[in-house]
């Protein structure tokens, strides 16, 4: 399932979370990799949000999605919010 999306559970893998508000809405958007999988999830704070993984053919491609993807958030205005361990 290459370059697909799909629902997916959690994992305990370490990921970095950014946060925004816009307007009355304050959001968060999480990413990680886990293998060859980028793993997303994305919502408002206070709620459990949704959870997308994207596979790819390697690793190191899975990781260059995850420092384009974490550049188009913080150029939206996200800002990286340190996740309690």
């Amino acid at each position: 399932m290459l370059g697909i999306f799909s629902a997916h559970a959690q994992s305990d893998d370490p990921t970095r979370e950014f946060r925004i508000q816009e307007g009355p809405a304050n959001k968060f958007w999480r990413i990680g990799v886990r293998g060859c999988d980028v793993v997303v999830t994305y919502g408002r704070i206070g709620t459990k949000g949704q959870t997308l993984t994207k596979s790819y053919e390697t690793e190191d491609r899975a990781e260059r999605e995850v420092t384009k993807l974490i550049a188009e958030k913080q150029r939206k205005g996200y800002i990286e919010h340190v996740i309690a361990p």
